[in-house]
């Protein structure tokens, strides 16, 4: 089975900040080698596939779509690559007592778990789903114990320390007292089974120190080459690659069942190094040596996620869903709505083709995240503004979150996390990571009508939201009037930022602007722009049209800019509407 889509959690780092504030878990020059080397390889990752997106690139085949995931370091000194049953890891023999090794798979073969018995002195324990649980075996140092990494009924009788519930290996090393740590694990999981483990993987303690597992392409995608192969399966080394693991050994092969790589990876970053960079904003600090813990994350009652795409672009737009899905907050539910045939300035002006049908890559996503995406052809264009309107249609309790995002950008880990965060906290607020300012603004000189801004800092903004980075809104913030876009000029219709944030205006919905720009090497304390990628724009970009500004000044004009509260009321009242919140 494909692997694909893990946990998206590329950090694009500064080689001089990596080598200076990461923890390395070697010292000297290897230590510092393995570092430089991991940080040019999670640096690089997406631009050695992204021709993978390219339709007119050629296809990798076969054993050579794992051309973009070689070993990236060799072992320690004194510690060569050794082969243990089918595995290779660095030589496990120098493991000092007391050590602990790992082999999780199905009940069969033990053929590693007796390499590891004879060739170390360390405790091996199998983690089988399904299997008996057994204090002893043969061996003293090997045990035996029922351990699920996916959902799997429960027989009844698990009496064994992991139990047979789905868990994590955290939770299992807990259980069984394995507090130092797990120093190799062999895993022999594979498709399915394979992704749930390696996607619950977490910075911490419980990280093993090396990692040999199998990957897989099915004979169909590796005979015929695929576009999405290396792209998806660059999600799974990216997701080890920001653990802090970097690859020793690649054993490739070609089989009439498909291609596989046989992989080892070992730890050569400390998780203290990077797990802080993508946690949630701070809201309330325990004081200071009392061990109290911090308030919990604020969480909405139910947070969605919403984009748009058309024709000519969502060929492109899985690698957004993936960086969403596999983010730090996974929404209750992400729309992606693609009208068939679009038409953004004039009839004539399509550069693309419609389409008949949703197409192939954008099909399987419901599937694949068990039915949180949701894949729409909307009951109308709404142009831009599609991105949120049909969502509008579909989410009614006024309590949902829904953040939007832009179809050709990749977010980081903690993008949907941070919008979400800060939204709870700020209740009444829209919130943005940039705004454009409208008003007249009494300190410029001469002050002028339309005068706009970018504003980056945080703190309020009269305005309308910048949505490339995403945007928060409470189902609350919108009435009917903001489907209602043909009493407007087309240039409403154009510009869904604008419209957005004249809705906003008529209800008295205020826009918080979070800090935008946190330096990278300082994320913890600052939130860093959350956009990793922003694919080059094509014609059918409304930023990219020579009419842009113009059409944008158009729907300006017709708010008044959003600075006449005398011209709101009027609206609302001629609808019989009201604000959200008294002006």
């Amino acid at each position: 089975m494909l692997l694909v889509l893990l946990l998206l959690l590329s950090q694009h780092v500064h080689a001089q900040w990596q080598e200076c504030s990461s923890q390395g878990a070697f010292i000297g020059i290897y230590g510092s080698q393995a570092l430089a080397n991991l940080t040019a390889f999670r640096s690089n990752l997406l631009s050695c596939i992204w021709q993978s997106y390219d339709p007119a690139a050629s296809y990798a085949q076969g054993a050579k779509q794992f051309d973009p995931f070689p070993a990236i370091i060799s072992c320690p000194p004194h510690r060569p690559v050794k082969q243990y049953g089918s595995s290779s890891f660095c030589d496990l023999s120098k493991l000092q007592k007391p050590c602990t090794i790992y082999s999780i798979g199905l009940a069969g073969s033990q053929e590693f778990e007796q390499a590891a018995l004879e060739n170390t002195q360390c405790w091996v324990h199998s983690l089988q789903c399904g299997a008996a649980d057994s204090s002893s075996s043969h061996e003293r140092r090997h045990k035996q114990h029922t351990a699920c990494f996916h959902d799997a009924p429960s027989s009844g009788n698990s009496t064994g320390a992991a139990g047979n519930e789905a868990a994590t290996l955290g939770l299992i090393a807990h259980r069984l007292g394995h507090l130092r740590g797990v120093d190799a694990a062999h895993i022999s999981l594979q498709g399915e089974q394979l992704l749930q483990f390696l996607v619950q993987l977490k910075h911490g303690w419980a990280l093993p120190r090396q990692l040999s597992l199998v990957l897989q392409l099915p004979a169909e995608v590796a005979s015929s080459g695929s576009r999405e192969g290396p792209a998806e399966m660059a999600l799974v080394f990216q997701h080890l690659a920001a653990l802090g693991y970097a690859a020793t050994s690649s054993k490739v092969t070609d089989a009439a069942a498909g291609s596989s790589a046989a992989l080892s990876f070992l730890l050569v970053e400390h998780s203290a190094a990077r797990a802080g960079r993508a946690r949630a904003p701070r809201r309330s600090a325990a004081p200071a040596g009392t061990g109290a813990p911090a308030d919990p994350p604020l969480r909405a009652k139910r947070l969605v996620v919403s984009l748009s795409s058309f024709p000519g672009r969502v060929e492109f737009v899985n690698p957004t869903i993936y960086s969403i899905m596999h983010g730090l907050r996974k929404p209750d539910a992400l729309y992606l709505w693609v009208p068939l045939n679009v038409s953004r300035f004039e009839p004539g002006d399509k550069e693309v083709n419609g389409l008949k049908e949703l197409p192939d890559n954008v099909r399987g996503l419901p599937g694949h995240f068990h039915g949180a995406v949701k894949v729409k052809v909307p009951p109308a264009d709404y142009g831009p503004a599609t991105k949120l309107l049909p969502t509008l249609l579909e989410e009614k309790d006024p309590d949902t979150v829904i953040i939007t995002v832009d179809d050709d950008c990749m977010y980081r880990p903690e993008a949907v996390l941070h919008l979400e965060q800060e939204i709870l906290a700020r209740p009444g607020h829209a919130v943005v990571r940039s705004c454009e300012v409208t008003h007249w603004d009494p300190a410029k000189a001469p002050p002028k009508k339309g005068w706009r801004e970018a504003k980056l800092n945080a703190g309020e903004c009269r305005g309308f939201p910048a949505s490339l980075a995403g945007a928060a809104y409470r189902r609350e913030f919108f009435d009917d009037l903001v489907f209602d876009q043909a009493r407007a000029p087309k240039g409403c219709l154009l510009h869904d930022d604008v419209w957005f944030g004249a809705h906003l205006w008529l209800r008295n919905v205020p826009i918080w602007v979070l800090p935008g720009f946190g330096v990278e090497s300082d994320c913890d304390d600052n939130m860093c722009w959350p956009v990793l990628y922003h694919r080059p724009k094509n014609r059918m970009s409304i930023s990219s049209h020579p009419d842009a500004d113009s059409r944008a000044q158009e729907c300006l004009d017709f708010f008044k800019h959003m600075d006449d509260d005398e011209l709101r009321k009027k609206m609302l009242a001629d609808k019989g509407l009201k604000p959200l919140r008294p002006f």
